[in-house]
């Protein structure tokens, strides 16, 4: 998508999946399990790193060019002969149709929309002369380099060669062509076809050879896949192992050493499934899973487009109902309804609304979590308005689409089925709320939550106020007039009536006379801030009557708003295509809807223009109706596969975000289904895909397999083992303070703020700023140890804790984390105060639960950390270091500390802290097997 006044924005953003602790620094595969590796880059690991980052854009244009290939191969595997619908025709659509068939006005009056086009040719004559590639000016140009030109970028070698190929044959097409170039459809009978835009059909569950492996359907449609290719499941992992690896898919967080003792003591299915439903009931499933969605809404506490980059006072609240609908396995279609069209539900006015309103309208803070930078001062607000609009439009499209229609905001999309008059048909669902023309910043999209009890109640506080107010204005005016008169006596009789009258003068409208007679006799110059110069009694009286007030305000219902989108009743804009993408352009009108491809599904609502029968137009609720629809092929697809990634580390469909003709077909597309009809069958209930999931032995398999089974699936496409996992950025920080003794478990509420430290480092904290130094550390009282999804998430503020382990940014979202191995983690994990601090928590915590036994502080440890007990090798080495480190501890030179430092550690527990930190930097603490 180009941006006007941008650079052009790659289409080509879709990189495969990391593949987690296999990987590292120079690309090499690892054949041992990760936990047995040290946590460490070496220096030419990360010169290596970084070095390949300047050739990154080479790559990805090459990589991409290498996938359309493979895509256009495989379709004419069976039958060596190209067509142009299915193998030519991307390609020229991807770099060609812009000048030559999309615009009014083709550039050398040659179209290459259609065969006989290109035969016939343009200015410069015949395009394409069947059989003859040499003669073909079309492929002349392409190899010759001349077209497209630069900035279009050049065809791969794959792509020339299926086009050399293609005329070589003949040219050939699969059907007979339009009549005109009237008759041509933006949308191809193989585009038609695509995989995603297929109903969902509910395919039957497979036999299986071994049926005995079957836990869950699942099992079934992975399993038949296995067996095809000579495989099976691994053996279950051990119930520790299992036991700490469903902590963390549905709390983010460790278990405890007594969790996991109890399901030690009954392994079997029955306590299985109790222990998923107990964790599933828990506050704390709700605030890990809530954490993925706010990933793909873009959810942030600041503004973010400018330097700036204000605070959101409100957005908390959005991702507060965002946990409370996940803990409560709101249904899905119900989710995703409130979150597009809440103020469309509400029953109340908004002045007035109920506590189920205030749920609805909070859920439309989804549509408010894009970068809006209206409230400040920006180059040009119509640029800034639009592009709020173009990043609400590419999140909305590809959470719930998995599509990247946004690609289509200047053209017609490259790849997809999705013309640039699409793009604007579905922004123009969203144009009466997102008026560019009528625009409302931040600050006027505020909605009260006000009812009229508490209106009532606050007016009575205030008169109360006013009140006193007014008793204490009297008063203060008795006290001035009494102090000034004292102070008049003192001068001669004459002077007092030009006094009292310069007195009674407002200081800006005195005379000049008046001001040299205050510069003269400075004591006549009594005001209510002199007061207490002269009347320390009365000025007293004063600021306790000021706190008297204060109080009593204090007790006015406090006044909470709502970060919504709503529209204003009567305004209905018209809708234009914008040439180019450039709102100073508009071109025809166009009605809402979605995307051509998926509007003529039959059996669903067209989206009105205007419903009467609502207070808004209601083009966000048929939206949402049609989104929500068991006929809609992409929705419940699209939400499947998340749930399916963060249970597996990658997705059925490898690419979330987009299930384009670009993305990666998926690997299982008939469990795809099943599980898409399931989930709607059980009225969008992710607890119950959760069910399905945690029950089957293709999650509860260990991550170890034969040699060549991962020899033949790398990748673990098969699912023949477990997928080994790195804690993401929250789980590892929220786990650290779960294993120190030191998690705050409060929920809910504003933002835990942020900011820099002495060293630039953004850590958790509020700012204390004293004239232009910093002032003393304000207490949070324990709330910087909250859970990590309660901390601002400020765009310009990267906590750098998270950021180090892939916190992404959201621009405008995160369709999916890509995990990376760089020599700043094992800096963090090795060397910072942080660490050290977490450390001895932990140490203290071991000292308080075990005593001072070395041998039970040391299971204990490895028990809290590793959700198992150490084994003789690792009790007799844990032991020796304790022992050795003590000793030399012990050697050192004594220190006096300083009386604003805390008194030293004996050498007994500093060891132990070092014994901590070695646990928690290892790699069996950080990743999840």
């Amino acid at each position: 998508m180009d941006r006007p006044g941008h650079p052009p924005d790659t289409e080509n953003r879709h990189s495969r999946p990391s593949e987690g602790p296999e990987l590292l620094a120079r690309g090499g595969r690892l054949r041992y399990h990760p936990k047995h590796l040290p946590m460490s880059v070496s220096a030419s690991d990360a010169a290596i790193a970084v070095s390949c980052l300047g050739v990154l854009p080479v790559m990805i244009r090459l990589l991409t060019g290498l996938l359309i290939g493979s895509i256009m191969s495989r379709s004419f595997a069976a039958d060596r002969s190209p067509r142009f619908e299915t193998h030519v025709r991307p390609i020229l659509k991807k770099h060609c149709f812009h000048c030559h068939g999309e615009a009014d006005d083709r550039e050398g009056s040659l179209d290459l929309r259609l065969v006989r086009f290109m035969k016939a040719g343009g200015d410069s004559g015949p395009a394409v002369v069947p059989g003859d590639p040499d003669d073909s000016l079309l492929l002349q140009r392409i190899v010759d380099g001349e077209m497209p030109p630069d900035d279009a970028g050049h065809l791969t070698d794959e792509e020339i060669r299926i086009i050399r190929q293609w005329i070589d044959a003949g040219a050939e097409t699969v059907r007979p062509e339009p009549e005109s170039a009237d008759e041509i459809s933006l949308i191809t009978e193989e585009e038609r076809a695509h995989w995603a835009f297929q109903p969902i059909r509910r395919p039957s569950v497979p036999q299986v050879q071994s049926s005995d492996r079957v836990s869950s359907p699942v099992d079934a449609f992975l399993l038949a896949r296995l067996e095809a290719a000579g495989f099976s499941f691994q053996d279950p992992a051990r119930p520790a192992a299992r036991v700490r690896r469903l902590f963390f898919d549905l709390h983010g967080l460790p278990p405890e050493p007594e969790d996991v003792q109890a399901f030690e003591r009954q392994p079997d299915d029955t306590a299985w499934s109790a222990l998923i439903d107990r964790l599933l009931q828990s506050p704390r499933y709700g605030e890990r899973w809530a954490r993925h969605w706010l990933d793909v809404a873009g959810y942030a506490d600041s503004e973010g487009y400018t330097d700036t980059d204000p605070e959101r006072p409100d957005a908390w609240r959005y991702r507060d109902y965002v946990i409370r609908a996940f803990s409560r396995d709101k249904p899905f279609d119900e989710f995703i309804t409130e979150q597009l069209a809440g103020d469309e539900l509400i029953e109340s006015p908004l002045n007035n609304l109920t506590e189920r309103d205030v749920e609805r309208l909070t859920a439309t803070g989804f549509l408010r979590m894009a970068a809006d930078g209206t409230s400040g001062s920006v180059p040009d607000p119509a640029v800034a308005r639009n592009e709020t609009i173009a990043d609400t439009i590419r999140i909305v499209s590809s959470s719930l689409l998995g599509l990247t229609i946004g690609c289509a905001q200047c053209h017609n999309h490259r790849y997809d089925p999705i013309s640039q008059e699409d793009y604007y048909r579905f922004r123009a669902i969203f144009d009466p709320a997102l008026n560019w023309q009528k625009w409302r910043h931040p600050g006027q999209r505020r909605v009260s939550m006000y009812r009229d009890a508490d209106r009532q109640a606050a007016a009575l506080v205030e008169a109360e106020a006013k009140k006193l107010e007014q008793e204490r204005a009297a008063r203060q005016a008795q006290f001035i007039a009494s102090t000034f008169e004292k102070q008049l006596a003192k001068l001669p009789t004459e002077m007092h009536e030009a006094a009292r009258a310069a007195h009674k003068t407002p200081p800006d409208q005195r005379t000049d006379e008046q001001k040299a007679l205050f510069r003269r006799y400075p004591q006549l110059n009594v005001t209510a801030g002199s007061l207490y110069l002269y009347d320390q009694k009365a000025a007293d009286e004063l600021k306790a009557m000021s706190r008297q007030i204060a109080d009593i305000r204090g007790r006015r219902p406090p006044e909470g708003f709502i970060r919504a989108l709503t529209e204003i009743p009567g305004q209905v804009p018209v809708s234009h295509v914008f040439a180019r993408g450039d709102h100073e352009q508009p071109r025809q009108e166009v009605v809402p809807g979605e995307p051509q491809i998926l509007a003529e599904i039959p059996g669903l609502d067209d989206i009105p223009v205007n419903d009467p029968s609502l207070p808004g137009t209601g083009r966000r609720l048929a939206l949402a109706r049609r989104l929500t629809s068991p006929k809609h092929p992409l929705t419940a697809r699209v939400i499947v596969n998340r749930v399916w990634l963060h249970h597996f580390g990658q997705g059925l469909v490898a690419t979330p975000g987009d299930f384009g003709i670009l993305g990666e077909r998926p690997t299982h597309p008939e469990l795809l289904d099943w599980l898409a009809s399931e989930f709607i069958d059980s009225g969008w209930s992710l607890k119950h895909l959760h069910r399905l999931i945690l029950t089957s032995q293709a999650w509860q398999q260990q991550s170890a397999c034969p040699d060549d089974l991962q020899q033949a699936d790398p990748r673990n496409s098969l699912y023949g083992r477990a997928p080994v996992r790195r804690l993401d950025a929250e789980a590892l920080r929220d786990s650290l303070l779960a294993v120190c003794g030191q998690l705050n478990t409060r929920a809910g509420g504003p933002p835990v703020p942020v900011m820099a430290d002495l060293t630039g480092r953004i850590v958790v904290g509020r700012e204390n700023i004293m004239g232009e130094t910093p002032g003393p550390r304000i207490d949070l009282q324990g709330e910087e140890r909250r859970r990590s999804i309660y901390i601002q998430v400020r765009r310009s503020r990267p906590l750098a804790v998270l950021a180090t382990f892939d916190r992404p940014d959201m621009s405008p979202n995160c369709e999916l984390r890509r995990p990376s191995t760089a020599a700043p983690q094992s800096l963090l994990m090795l060397n910072s105060d942080l660490m050290l601090q977490y450390s001895r928590w932990l140490a203290d915590r071991l000292q308080t639960e075990a005593g001072d036994d070395p041998l039970h502080q040391i299971q204990r440890a490895w028990q809290l950390v590793y959700a198992r007990l150490p084994n003789s090798d690792e009790q007799r080495e844990a032991r020796h270091f304790l022992e050795a480190q003590t000793a030399a501890l012990e050697q050192q030179t004594p220190y006096q500390p300083r009386d604003d430092q805390p008194p030293k550690r004996s050498a007994a527990a500093e060891s132990l802290a070092l014994m901590c930190q070695m646990l928690l930097a290892s790699n069996e603490f950080l990743y999840i097997d």
